[in-house]
């Protein structure tokens, strides 16, 4: 059976039903015809093939829509995938004159804040936070970790783990964000906030 188009398919029941339905006026209802009364005949046939297409335009969109979640679900995993993976790895903080090193996992680490000129790092030890202190600059320790997504400069002195961030908080123009279970507050500033809002 050759399958056509549903346009193609509608203008054929349009026509056929337009036609028809002139030929019952003329010969059965004795109506004569005039182009008022066809134009009104094929309004009227046009509803059929509209609501085919709309009821053909539906059903393909629910399959497209079908797709897009099976695909949205697959690309989740692989996202949430790939998070796990990056969290489990290991970073190493390298002092200013390569004296001291620090190793730590990605999702252990908190936040890193600059202390004059000592970086201070904040991370989780079990349930426990805990900090630590290199000589280093913090601009140093953001090329340090460049490579990782997870961390994010919210302050000209502080870096933030996007993984320990439970909301972004507003009183006024001052920003700044809660951590899960840490009581300090951490500092946003205006330059930092477009990519952090982006980020979240």
């Amino acid at each position: 059976m050759l399958l056509l188009p549903s346009y193609l398919n509608g203008f054929i029941i349009l026509a056929l039903s337009s036609v028809a339905f002139v030929f019952y006026l003329r010969y059965v209802g004795l109506v004569s015809i005039t182009f008022f009364i066809t134009f009104r005949v094929v309004l009227i046939c046009l509803a059929p093939p509209v609501s085919l297409g709309i009821y053909d335009l539906i059903n393909e969109l629910k399959q497209q829509n079908e797709i897009l979640i099976i695909e949205k679900k697959i690309i989740q995993k692989q996202v949430e995938k790939y998070e796990e993976n990056a969290l489990n790895k290991s970073i190493e903080f390298i002092s200013e004159n390569n004296s001291e090193n620090f190793s730590l996992l990605i999702s252990d680490v908190v936040l890193i804040k600059s202390a004059d000129n000592y970086v201070e790092i904040v991370f989780k030890e079990g349930e426990i936070f805990k900090k630590k202190l290199i000589r280093n600059t913090l601009k140093n320790i953001e090329v340090q970790i460049k490579q990782y997504s997870n961390f994010l400069r919210c302050h000209r002195i502080c870096i933030v783990n996007l993984h320990y961030i439970e909301r972004l908080n507003r009183s006024n123009n001052n920003h700044w964000l809660t951590v899960k279970g840490f009581d300090e507050q951490v500092p946003v500033s205006r330059q930092y906030l477009l990519k952090l809002k982006e980020a979240l």
